[in-house]
């Protein structure tokens, strides 16, 4: 997908499997490229609070969650503060 269209979001979905592959630094090295390519793209950040909370990085996992809200996509940080994850 990457190849056929090099965007942010494909680079982001590329980084989320990357974690779920448990390679943490292909991981970042995709967020960093999705976020020059595009830092409005709210699905970097919801992608990269994964990678966070999956290292115990909860704060930094909360702080993407809200800054995507800010980009338009507030679901994923309304869930983790009504789950009480966020505050």
């Amino acid at each position: 997908a990457i190849l056929l269209s090099p965007t942010a979001e494909a680079y982001a979905t590329r980084g989320l499997i990357c974690l779920k592959q448990n390679h943490p630094k292909g991981a970042q090295r995709d967020f960093e490229y999705a976020e020059k390519l595009n830092p409005k793209e709210p699905l970097i950040y919801i992608h990269r609070a994964a990678g966070a909370f999956l290292e115990g990085r909860k704060g930094d996992a909360c702080d993407d969650l809200e800054h995507a809200c800010t980009l338009g996509s507030c679901l994923p940080w309304e869930k983790a503060k009504n789950e009480k994850v966020c505050r």
